[in-house]
């Protein structure tokens, strides 16, 4: 009995917010229609019914242009009297005069300016010109309003007036003007009535979360910070904001898909910058460290830099850098290395002995041409084993050892004291602030030519995966 109690409050809480959901919405709808109005408004005078424009009209205090409304008003006396008295009466001659003379005011004053639509009346001269085929339109107008012509094809020219002319006089309108020399627009009168609601139901919210969490008004406002865009006459497009999240709480439209999006793609922006904002900075206090004589600072003796330097592990690095590449270099590199310096010694000491002028003379003498061959590879054989075996006996024996020690430390120590020269550390500096000044700007270009949405695809096949393995 509980559970199908609950089911029925939430039934009912999600059918209130969609009749709430449906209200705004509505408001919505209705701002679109307003700031679509006046440059629609051809559209609806045209097309929609004609109780739509003749009621909305008044609201934003449009009415006929006087000018172009009484010469539509003659047009439908001549239509009239042509089918009381004909064509060629007196009195149809007496309403041709007056629109052959309004036309030409027309022209000359054009009614259409203050609504922005001059564009009416030269389409209207356009046309008539075209249908009367007189480069004047005054003439035109002169020819089309004259029994000679009318009695030759009433019906076709009075068809053409109504089906080519007369929508842009219809359009026509005149806009009346506040004392704030605004144009009147009374839709505040209306929108006040969405406003008012929307404020009731909001101060209504605000305090059913205040008490049933326990907060502050304030706090309980911001729970709600959508609504007040519903409340500003002044930014009326942003009401599309409460809208859409009415829409996805009341369950009308699922938007979690595109909410989801969304803030992926922020979110991948935001870190995309705040990477490059990071590494950029780490790579400036490099600069900044070099600059300030950083290097010089890690080569001299720890001890004297008590002050300035901090040592994480009382290991010098530099000694066992140095050792470590000696080590490196014995045992690794030089056996990799033998061949390519065999091949190197003996074609060296070969090239030296045949050109001795001892050998020059002898050369020729049976078994004496292999002797230069022969004879460096024995040296060079003995000479490099001998070499290594040798290095490698001073590191593994105690004397050699201490030695190979004394050696590494002296080794480091030459090596700071040539860095540590000022021709050195300049250039050394110099080299190394320009290296990570182009580390920068290849990252900076790298970064930029990243395609977000890339990012955010990687995001969402990475997510996928794991939901997948749980």
């Amino acid at each position: 009995m509980p559970s199908h109690t609950r089911k029925v409050r939430r039934r009912a809480s999600v059918w209130f917010e969609r009749i709430l959901t449906a209200i705004a919405a509505a408001d919505l709808g209705l701002v679109f229609f307003d700031l679509s109005y006046i440059p629609w408004r051809d559209f609806y005078v045209l097309k929609a019914p004609a109780a739509l424009h003749e009621t909305y009209d008044q609201l934003k205090g449009i009415e006929p242009y006087r000018d172009t409304q009484q010469y539509i008003d003659r047009v439908n006396d001549l239509k009239t009297q042509v089918a009381l008295t004909g064509i060629e009466s007196p009195q149809v001659e007496a309403i041709l005069a007056d629109l052959r003379q309004r036309s030409r005011d027309m022209i000359d004053e054009n009614p259409f300016q203050l609504a922005n639509k001059t564009g009416n009346l030269e389409r209207i001269k356009n046309q008539l010109r075209a249908y009367i085929d007189n480069e004047s339109a005054k003439d035109a107008f002169q020819v089309f309003w004259s029994q000679d012509y009318l009695k030759q094809n009433w019906e076709a020219s009075i068809a053409f007036y109504d089906r080519e002319l007369l929508p842009n006089f219809r359009t026509n309108y005149f806009r009346q003007i506040g004392e704030n020399s605004e144009f009147i627009d009374h839709f505040w009168k209306l929108d006040l009535i969405f406003i008012a609601f929307f404020g009731v139901e909001y101060l209504a919210r605000t305090w059913t979360i205040s008490r049933r969490i326990g907060i502050g008004w304030r706090e309980a406002m911001l729970w709600r910070w959508f609504d007040v865009f519903l409340l500003l006459p002044a930014f009326r497009w942003l009401r599309v904001i409460p809208v859409v999240v009415r829409l996805d709480r009341s369950e009308i439209l699922d938007l979690s898909p595109i909410r989801r999006q969304a803030s992926e793609f922020v979110i991948a922006s935001v870190a995309s910058e705040i990477t490059e904002t990071v590494v950029i900075q780490v790579l400036d206090q490099l600069q900044t460290s070099i600059r300030q004589d950083a290097i010089l600072s890690i080569l001299q003796n720890i001890e004297q830099q008590q002050d300035t330097y901090v040592d994480l592990n009382n290991v010098d690095e530099v000694n066992e850098i140095s050792k470590r590449l000696i080590n490196v270099s014995v045992y690794d590199v030089l056996p990799k290395i033998r061949p390519d310096l065999e091949a190197l010694l003996n074609h060296t000491i070969f090239s030296s002995v045949e050109s001795l002028p001892a050998y020059q003379s002898v050369k020729f003498l049976p078994g004496m041409q292999e002797l230069p061959k022969r004879l460096s590879q024995e040296i060079v054989t003995q000479f490099v084993g001998a070499l290594y075996d040798g290095i490698v006996g001073a590191i593994e024996d105690p004397i050699g050892a201490e030695l190979t020690e004394k050696l590494t430390q002296n080794f480091a120590a030459a090596l700071k004291l040539e860095i540590g020269k000022p021709t050195n550390l300049n250039e050394i500096e110099d080299l190394l602030v320009a290296f990570l000044e182009e580390a920068k700007i290849n990252y900076v270009r790298r970064s930029s030519t990243n395609d977000i949405e890339l990012v955010v695809q990687e995001t969402k096949r990475l997510r996928e995966a794991a939901e997948r393995r749980s």
